[in-house]
């Protein structure tokens, strides 16, 4: 792998600027396994590795294809980076080299919205505009299942023991498949006036989150398919990204609104935020440990906060690309 020596000075990288590189929308993010680098993907075309401690960018830029990034993934092994693209294509970069793979990964008919691999690894799945959402082994890229859906599959999310994948979509429905039978559990399952944007599981893998288009967050029992508290509100504008904290008690979320959010489930109020930021947030992912949340925006940048408490940690505050603030 790359070393984490080579975040002092990046290979090819002129910019010392903490997440600095990118000219359009961030539109997916994702960390290593062990949470030392994060992995951005793009609407300007490239993909880029950060150092998650200092923010700078490690290796070159990846770039090997001419349709904007709209969707990141890390293998659990940390030897692969999958990327998906607006013409429906999957390629997978060996991060050890930055290269891809000489042949694609998958293809859809349409945009890759989300992808993601299952928590052994064997198996990834991507979302489509296509409407379906498909398995794919990870080491050899076959095709192993095909989801069809009535709409466009904006999100998914494996739970934690990798039985099911909840996907959510255009219609603001979601659906939960089991794995192995390749059939539907539980959807559509309607709790939203418009479209998912995010689907995240906490770490017991009891709980659903999905928050949508209709600025709201819905929360699920996962075990039985049923809404169990919810809407919150606070958002004024779409619900860009969702994770949750180690112990499942927090939710933090990232809403186009350009404000960040803590809530506590317990009680469904919010405990941090809003945390207002100069752009549109785009995209969310949470540290492998929980303990952090990296959001993007429509501007290209990326900045950290702590999921317990909304502290910022990148950029720092006297950073002038740290354009976070309180609104009391």
């Amino acid at each position: 792998m790359l070393s984490s020596d080579s975040a002092s000075q990046p290979s090819g990288v002129e910019d010392s600027q903490p997440f600095h590189g990118h000219s359009d929308t961030v539109h997916s993010l994702t960390y290593s396994p062990d949470g030392k680098w994060i992995v951005s993907g793009s609407g300007d075309k490239t993909i880029r590795i950060w150092d998650s401690q200092s923010g700078l960018q490690i290796g070159k830029t990846m770039c090997d294809h001419e349709c904007g990034v709209s969707a990141v993934a890390f293998s659990p092994d940390g030897k692969y980076i999958i990327s998906g693209y607006n013409d429906g294509t999957l390629l997978a970069w060996n991060v050890l080299t930055q290269e891809t793979r000489s042949s694609l990964l998958g293809v859809h008919e349409d945009l890759i919205f989300t992808v993601q691999y299952s928590p052994n690894g064997k198996l990834l799945a991507s979302g489509s505009y296509d409407k379906s959402m498909r398995l794919w082994t990870a080491d050899s890229g076959a095709c192993v299942g095909t989801f069809d859906h009535p709409n466009k599959v904006t999100d998914l999310a494996f739970s934690p023991n990798g039985q099911h994948v909840t996907t959510g979509s255009m219609d603001g429905s979601l659906y939960i498949w089991d794995i192995d039978l390749k059939k539907l559990v539980y959807g559509p399952l309607v709790g939203h006036r418009d479209q998912i944007f995010s689907v995240a599981y906490s770490p017991d893998g009891r709980v659903l989150a999905s928050g949508s288009h209709d600025w709201t967050i819905q929360l699920w029992d996962a075990v039985h398919g049923t809404l169990v508290k919810g809407p919150l509100k606070g958002h004024r504008q779409p619900i860009a990204g969702l994770c949750f904290s180690m112990d499942g008690q927090t939710l933090v979320s990232a809403s186009s609104d350009r404000t960040m959010r803590g809530w506590d489930l317990t009680t469904g109020t919010c405990t941090w935020g809003p945390l207002y930021w100069d752009a549109r947030f785009s995209s969310l992912a949470c540290s492998p440990d929980r303990k952090y949340a990296v959001v993007g925006d429509r501007e290209g940048r990326l900045c950290v906060r702590e999921v317990g408490s909304g502290g910022l940690v990148l950029p720092q505050a006297s950073h002038p690309n740290s354009n976070f603030f309180d609104i009391c």
